[in-house]
C-alpha cells in the first residue's frame, strides 16, 4: 500500500511509457493474498530456521559447518536466505 501510495506521487518525468507501465501494472497486481496464495503453492523442505553467518563456521579446509539447529523445521526454503539477509547484509 505504501509502495502504491509513493509511486501514484513519484516524479515520472524521464521515464518511458513502457517503465511506468511495468511499474503500475507490477504494483495493481501485487497483494498480499497473492503472495500468500503463491506461499502456499511452493513445496515444504527443511529448513535451518535462524540461518546467519553467526551459526556457521569454515574449517581450514574450506568446509563449512553448520549449528544450531533448535529452530530447523518444514518450511518454505526462501524463509532461510531472508533470514540470513535479515541478520547479516548491511543497508
Amino acid at each position: 500500500m505504501t509502495t502504491k501510495r509513493a509511486w501514484s506521487k513519484a516524479n515520472k518525468e524521464g521515464m518511458t511509457d513502457k517503465m511506468t507501465n511495468l511499474i503500475t501494472k507490477t504494483l495493481e497486481n501485487a497483494t498480499f493474498e497473492k503472495a500468500i496464495e503463491e506461499m502456499k503453492s511452493r513445496p515444504l523442505t527443511l529448513t535451518h530456521g535462524d540461518f546467519h553467518a553467526k551459526n556457521l563456521f569454515l574449517t581450514n579446509d574450506g568446509k563449512i559447518i553448520f549449528t544450531d539447529f533448535c529452530e530447523v523445521g518444514l518450511g518454505d526454503p526462501i524463509s532461510d536466505l531472508v533470514q540470513y539477509i535479515i541478520s547479516d547484509v548491511e543497508s
